[in-house]
């Protein structure tokens, strides 16, 4: 964040001072929070991790995009155009990033608090999610509500072990478990989720007795 330069930093105040509206999109990090708290007081700024864009726009019409060559000169070169189509295009971008950044605030309690920020990961690896959802499973402390909408859904909660995993929770954690299900008109298919519901249930009893 290159704010921190006095001559940026005091353009800044005499824009604030007229009343010009200022947002930042920035990472904010334990390095430089202190620093985002001070900015605060004259900018919106908003956090985004990992973002390496690089640019300004002014008005909606005038953009200026910034080249670093070295931490010591890091504006040592920039590109200004007031080019309608390229200013409409990184505003764009802009807003984008802005909708897609959290609230500064937000961001300075994940720290100071030591609280992991939420994410959103789409994952495609079969085996590594089968492991995380087991895991959420496992790790349950007071509530699972599961939706299986067919007997398969169920042959497959039950294939990868998660109707024993739901079991234990509930017995040995005194988790409070609820599965939605359709109701089956099939006569047969209720018969056969039943037995398997009941032989897992047997077998965890079982397990335990082998235990003691």
């Amino acid at each position: 964040m290159y704010a921190t330069l006095e001559p940026i930093w005091n353009a800044f105040i005499i824009l604030n001072n007229k009343g010009i509206k200022i947002r930042i999109i920035t990472e904010v990090t334990p390095a430089n929070i202190l620093y985002c708290k001070k900015l605060m007081g004259i900018v919106q700024l908003r956090h985004m991790g990992g973002d390496r864009n690089n640019f300004g726009v002014a008005d909606r019409r005038q953009i200026f995009l910034l080249t670093i060559s070295s931490e010591t000169q890091p504006l040592s070169r920039a590109i200004f155009s007031s080019f309608k189509g390229l200013a409409e295009a990184q505003q764009h971008l802009f807003e984008t990033l802005w909708s897609k950044s959290i609230p500064v605030e937000q961001r300075i309690r994940e720290i100071e608090e030591g609280i992991a920020p939420d994410t959103i990961e789409v994952i495609y690896d079969h085996s590594k999610v089968r492991a995380l959802y087991l895991d959420l499973v496992n790790n349950a402390r007071s509530e699972i509500m599961l939706i299986l909408p067919t007997v398969n859904a169920f042959n497959r909660q039950q294939k990868i072990n998660a109707i024993l995993c739901l079991n234990k929770s509930a017995r040995e954690r005194n988790v409070d478990v609820r599965v939605l299900m359709p109701l089956l008109s099939d006569t047969k298919e209720r018969a056969i989720i039943k037995e398997k519901i009941v032989e897992t249930i047997k077998g965890k009893q079982q397990e335990n007795d082998n235990k003691e």
